[in-house]
């Protein structure tokens, strides 16, 4: 809700239906979002903990029912770290783009490429992995990359003046980026309606 907020207030400002509204204003749902995800992942911290000791301790009495080895829970919580791991560095990373976009806004210092530190990072770490790696399926790995073309086409159009870009050309790649995930999202949710 809190992202969806700060779209619809940028969007608001940028059609000037609210043309008066602060930065910051337009920012705060999303920030708040953050701490929002930062209570989540806190709580499912401690859930996890919760659950592996209560395992440690039930199989440590002798009446248990429980036969499962201690290594049938590790596979368990080597991915709930490794999830929780990703998608609280995603969200500091974004956190971090935020406030560097709106120093950018609000004080005009700042240039696009420099904003766009922290998701040069995640975009360039998704590329390599999906190239080296090979962990991810090849529609990721090319949502990755027109990512990183809509990034290098926006700062050059800001930053080095580039007015060859248009902008359906920064926006294009993310439309497609867009598409892609929501026919992923259709497949998935008609593939759990007919069962498999």
């Amino acid at each position: 809700i809190g992202f969806a907020l700060t779209v619809l207030l940028g969007m608001a400002r940028w059609i000037n239906l609210l043309s008066n509204l602060p930065y910051w204003f337009i920012l705060l749902p999303s920030w708040l979002s953050h701490l929002g995800l930062f209570w989540c992942h806190i709580t499912s911290a401690k859930a996890l903990s919760a659950f592996i000791a209560e395992a440690n301790e039930s199989r440590q009495r002798p009446d248990t029912n429980d036969h499962l080895e201690r290594t049938e829970y590790l596979p368990l919580l080597q991915r709930s770290l490794k999830f929780g791991l990703k998608t609280g560095l995603i969200s500091f990373a974004i956190f971090v783009f935020e406030i560097l976009f709106y120093s950018r806004l609000a004080h005009g210092q700042l240039s696009m490429t420099s904003c766009f530190l922290p998701l040069w990072i995640i975009v360039f770490g998704g590329i390599i992995d999906g190239i080296i790696c090979r962990t991810q399926h090849i529609l990721r790995l090319l949502c990755w990359i027109l990512t990183f073309v809509s990034m290098v086409c926006l700062c050059l159009r800001l930053d080095y003046n580039f007015d060859e870009i248009q902008w359906r050309i920064i926006v294009g790649p993310i439309v497609m980026v867009l598409s892609i995930a929501s026919a992923s999202l259709i497949y998935i949710v008609y593939g759990h309606q007919v069962g498999y």
